[in-house]
């Protein structure tokens, strides 16, 4: 068996974790060019989320990746909706549609990056939160998440389509850079469907 010598094991382990980190001080860093395919729960879902599910005894999840972008317009029998991001607020418009699939055109008009998570919950002081006031993804049950848009760039514009069974939902920027958590600043806000 042929041993690594220290110092190249050291370096490599130094690459891995500098890969890994942003140079932007944003916690998400994931390339957002793909193939607008949505991420969270299956896209052919059929089963509601429980709308009480987050705090529950479930394992951990790993975070949702975020979506890539699709073509803005909403196809036959689809739901939309317009969804403004800027500091520090989340505003969709409508912010009720009715259930099935839904397409969100999120535009930041803001002057920092942001993004919309949506989460199956009845308000957001259910949602487990981290030491930096993010919502802790690890914590959220996987079923109760929709899906995620971004990180949008200011002024720019991000679409996807999602399934959105009948419920209530909390939509959040949860996003940390220097300036903090966005969900902490206020980037937080409730959705319906139904």
């Amino acid at each position: 068996m042929r041993r690594i010598p220290s110092g190249l094991a050291a370096l490599a382990l130094i690459a891995l974790v500098l890969a890994g980190c942003s140079g932007d001080g944003d916690r998400t860093t994931t390339d957002t060019t793909a193939t607008g395919a949505p991420t969270g729960n299956a896209p052919d879902r059929t089963t509601p989320p429980a709308t009480t599910a987050v705090g529950s005894a479930e394992p951990p999840s790993e975070p949702v990746a975020p979506t890539g972008c699709e073509p803005p317009t909403p196809r036959e029998g689809e739901e939309a909706v317009t969804v403004e991001l800027d500091e520090w607020g989340i505003q969709p418009t409508p912010p009720n549609v009715k259930d099935g699939q839904v397409a969100f055109a999120v535009t930041n008009q803001g002057t920092q990056r942001h993004e919309l998570l949506i989460i199956a919950a009845p308000s957001p002081s259910g949602l487990p939160t981290r030491t930096d006031g993010s919502v802790d993804e690890t914590r959220v049950p996987r079923r109760t998440v929709v899906g995620r848009v971004g990180p949008v760039a200011p002024g720019e514009s991000c679409n996807a389509t999602f399934k959105v069974p009948a419920a209530s939902y909390v939509m959040v920027c949860n996003l940390v850079t220097n300036d903090g958590s966005h969900y902490a600043k206020g980037m937080v806000t409730v959705f319906s469907t139904g």
